[in-house]
């Protein structure tokens, strides 16, 4: 096998970008990285493809403030050099954050911070207040009901804003959606819907 360094870029996903489906969204990167004639690495064997790894895609109509794809490199190229070619490759709606090397792995992704604009924040602090917040969710052995508050932790409501943070990665990744549908059902309309932060199992962000 040949040898390759490992790089992790950060970037935003936002306006019309979020609303590109994740296996579309992938393809385009692909296409931006081989546009950018990097020393990109490839897999081996009898259909070689570029090696990509999204660490928590996002769902559909929501943005990201700091996502991650991981790549190879064949030789060493510094990460400024990185973010200057990629952000040219890439649309303006996934701008470039920065290029570096992966201190965490995908697998310590445990949480995610959430932020969105409710349109009646006293029903949604009413809401998020209560003890119970049944919902459903599609599992592998079929519909599984559960109370959704237990999950839900660092709830902050600045005026129109709720920011909170929820389980994501292997072991539990709960949707945002399970909530602003809730506030929806109950007359509070959200938007902006936006995934800031995603942290690891030792409580820090995800690097």
């Amino acid at each position: 096998m040949s040898e390759f360094i490992d790089y992790r870029l950060f970037y935003s996903k936002v306006n019309r970008a979020k609303y590109i489906p994740h296996l579309d969204f992938m393809r385009a990167f692909e296409r931006a990285f081989v546009r950018s004639k990097l020393p990109l690495w490839w897999t081996e064997g009898f259909n070689p493809h570029l090696y990509l790894t999204f660490a928590l895609p996002l769902s559909v109509g929501v943005e990201g403030s700091r996502e991650s794809v991981d790549f190879r490199l064949t030789k060493d190229v510094p990460f400024a050099i990185i973010r200057e070619v990629m952000s040219k490759c890439l649309p303006e709606d996934v701008p470039v954050i920065e290029a570096a090397r992966p201190v965490f792995k995908a697998t310590e992704i445990t949480s995610a911070e959430y932020e969105f604009v409710c349109d009646d924040i006293e029903k949604a602090a009413k809401l998020l207040e209560s003890e119970q917040m049944i919902v459903s969710k599609k599992t592998k052995k079929g519909i599984s009901s559960f109370n959704l508050k237990e999950h839900i932790k660092d709830v902050k409501i600045s005026d129109s804003i709720v920011s909170l943070v929820l389980p994501a990665g292997g072991t539990l990744n709960l949707n945002i959606s399970l909530l602003t549908n809730r506030l929806e059902e109950n007359g509070a309309e959200t938007r902006g819907i936006k995934r800031t932060k995603i942290f690891t199992t030792y409580g820090k962000e995800f690097l």
